[in-house]
């Protein structure tokens, strides 16, 4: 219908074993008429989320965010996609008490990484909010903007310092 349209996929929630497998099969699944799937693509999809209380301290961090960027990027480069990735979904659930670092941080990782885009969660309910993070949010967009250029990426469990356009930042 529209011929500007980008098309990715699949959409995978996390980079496990298993989903990477996936992803992997479905890219080079036969598409039935001679090619694969991945011929249809513009892009790849990942999701990422912590989705429990539990995982928070464990996986709620720029390390593990960048990891399973790296780790599905990796899949894809290891089943013959080069195809670009976008970050299709993510967000925060209301028990992260820090959920607006948590974004900040996720934005910084995937643009120093080369995704193409970073969808965040924007249906706004108690499970999964934003509005109350849009301004922390709109604040590092505002430093990605067109053009803008990420020199260094240093991340950790509880930090992530990037140098943007010759200024340096600490989130």
């Amino acid at each position: 219908v529209d011929p500007s349209a980008v098309i990715v996929g699949p959409s995978i929630a996390g980079a496990d074993a298993s989903k990477l497998a996936v992803a992997s099969s479905y890219i080079n699944a036969s598409d039935g008429a001679g090619g694969v799937s991945r011929q249809w693509l513009d892009g790849v999809a990942v999701h990422y989320y912590v989705q429990s209380a539990s995982q928070l301290s464990q996986f709620d961090n720029a390390l593990r965010c960048a990891a399973d960027y790296l780790n599905f990027q990796g899949a894809m480069a290891e089943a013959r996609c080069n195809l670009p990735i976008y970050a299709t979904e993510t967000g925060v659930i209301a028990a992260n008490a820090q959920g607006g670092r948590s974004y900040r941080w996720r934005l910084l990782v995937y643009a120093a990484l080369g995704a193409r885009c970073c969808l965040m969660y924007s249906w706004d309910t108690a499970s999964y909010p934003i509005a109350v993070y849009e301004s922390q949010v709109n604040a590092v967009a505002s430093l990605l903007r067109a053009g803008a250029v990420i020199s260094r990426l240093e991340i950790g469990m509880a930090r992530v310092l990037v140098t943007i356009d010759g200024t340096t930042y600490e989130f």
